[in-house]
């Protein structure tokens, strides 16, 4: 991964909910940020936002996978505590120990 675009992963993690319009969401001022501090063209911003856009909607469907095959496996039960867990502040992304 390049280092421009682990810039823009990290800086879209920002919060930054505080600064946005009612107008204008979060997610469109972390890109109005970022294109600004990349000094992106219109070509590149276009680029960029279309890159940024297809990774979310991978990682959505990934999301959605994941919970399919959870729930394929875990009881009804432990799919709502690991929903409570989630919300209580446990990591929202569990991963295998190494």
């Amino acid at each position: 991964m390049n280092k421009e675009l682990l810039t823009a992963i990290l800086i879209l993690n920002v919060p930054l909910s505080a600064l946005a319009s009612p107008q204008q969401t979060v997610t469109e001022l972390k890109f109005e940020q970022l294109t600004k501090k990349l000094e992106l063209n219109d070509e590149q911003r276009i680029k960029v936002e279309s890159i940024l856009e297809a990774q979310k909607l991978k990682s959505k469907a990934l999301h959605e996978e994941t919970k399919s095959q959870l729930q394929n496996v875990l009881t009804p039960k432990q799919m709502s505590k690991l929903e409570e867990l989630r919300k209580h502040g446990q990591p929202k992304h569990f991963s295998a120990p190494e």
